[in-house]
């Protein structure tokens, strides 16, 4: 049988190394989705955040404001998963040696976005109860259920059996996916907190409300394809170089 140690183990620098290359290849495209994706519904919902804030109680916001808000909630909610679907199957088909067109991204992202909210939200609640009984539960299991989105878009199971795949193949590489995940959080957060810092520093209120939705935008692209890559990496260490498997879904 097969092994991670015969095939070469799992490689944090391969990972990196593909996940950049991947960038490097599709970045435009890629800032284009999340830009119309993430940026747009993150900048009205920034805005009337602001505008929510300056009101003295919840009474004195108008209802067509309550309406707006709400209504971005959901379009962002919606674009984030439709961004993650759509970067996911543009970063596999590259991979896989195929080209990615924007339309055919957004279109596949269209067609996965029912399974991936059921995904979003079957291993979303799992983990904030693990978080809430005890925080590390809550880590492990996002761990044990981070390659569910490449899963249904490589592999194209269903919901359960997309949970069972992704726990089959980070079983013990959870590890070294919790360190680059970690690597990753924080980078992101000290980039917002030096954002934010510049932005009060400027007194700025248009740099300051399009700052945070900029962050999320890259940050969004480079977590999707970072996924992406750990995936391949997963994949290949315990199965043999993935990419002709890769290149046939897109067949």
């Amino acid at each position: 049988m097969t092994t991670a140690e015969t095939l070469g183990g799992f490689d944090t620098g391969r990972v990196v190394s593909r996940a950049i290359g991947v960038l490097r290849r599709n970045l435009l495209g890629f800032l284009s989705l999340s830009a119309l994706l993430v940026g747009v519904p993150g900048v009205a919902l920034a805005y009337l955040n602001t505008r929510v804030a300056d009101q003295n109680s919840p009474t004195d916001i108008s209802p067509e404001t309550w309406g707006f808000w709400g209504a971005s909630m959901v379009v962002a909610l919606f674009g984030g998963i439709l961004l993650k679907g759509a970067v996911t199957h543009g970063a596999l088909a590259d991979l896989g040696g195929k080209p990615a067109p924007f339309g055919e991204n957004v279109s596949r992202g269209l067609d996965d976005s029912l399974m991936l909210l059921a995904l979003g939200v079957l291993t979303t609640l799992g983990i904030m109860v693990g978080l809430v009984l005890l925080v590390i539960p809550g880590v492990m299991l996002a761990m044990v259920w981070s390659m569910v989105i490449p899963v249904r878009v490589s592999e194209r199971l269903n919901v359960l059996d997309s949970i069972a795949r992704s726990r089959e193949l980070t079983r013990g590489r959870r590890g070294e996916i919790f360190g680059l995940a970690a690597v990753y959080s924080i980078a992101q957060a000290v980039i917002a907190w030096l954002a934010g810092l510049v932005a009060t520093a400027l007194g700025n209120e248009p740099f300051a409300l399009l700052i945070q939705p900029a962050i999320e935008v890259v940050a969004g692209v480079i977590g999707a394809v970072g996924i992406v890559s750990i995936y391949c990496e997963l994949r290949w260490s315990q199965e043999g170089a993935p990419a002709d498997s890769l290149a046939a879904v897109f067949d």
